[in-house]
């Protein structure tokens, strides 16, 4: 989130009323300690990305009573039907030409939030293999030289181009 983070937005909704609705927070890279934060600050359930379809449709029921249960996730993610493939496809590559000029400019100081959009993208959308090498990209990219985090952009950006013509196959 630009503004304020998921701890601090749960803060403000849970000061507002005291008749808030149950929250579900969405994170996208969570530790332990985020994750208490977050039940701390009044979330009911907090949920890591890449999201499980299943369980946040299953804890949205739990917390309106509801008795049903879901055991079947629908195909292309939780946001698949609400932004068309363009669109996403759209964003993942703004956001690694974004990468690029910052990794060029040898600006660090929006990485940070840059790869956290990618990996949110890639939970809403349960793209788990694009997930893993955004991963393999943030673990050491403070370590390593401009030419070698480009590279590893590049092959993100060659897995997208990939994952894209797969799609438009179909």
């Amino acid at each position: 989130m630009p503004v304020v983070d998921g701890v601090a937005a749960c803060e403000n909704i849970m000061q507002q009323s005291g008749d808030s609705p149950p929250i579900i927070g969405l994170k996208a890279d969570i530790t332990q300690a985020e994750h208490l934060r977050m039940i701390s600050a009044g979330a009911v359930s907090v949920q890591a990305k890449p999201l499980d379809e299943i369980k946040l449709v299953n804890a949205i029921l739990r917390f309106l009573s509801d008795q049903r249960e879901v055991s079947e996730a629908s195909d292309g993610g939780l946001l698949a039907s609400v932004i068309t493939v363009e669109e996403l496809q759209a964003a993942l590559v703004e956001n690694l030409d974004k990468l690029e000029t910052q990794l060029n400019a040898c600006e660090k100081s929006g990485l940070r939030q840059i790869i956290h959009d990618l990996m949110g993208l890639c939970g809403d959308y349960g793209m788990s293999v694009l997930r893993e090498l955004v991963l393999e990209f943030r673990a050491p990219y403070g370590t390593l030289c401009v030419e070698e985090n480009l590279q590893k952009v590049e092959k993100i950006r060659q897995h997208i181009e990939d994952f894209f013509a797969l799609k438009s196959a179909k």
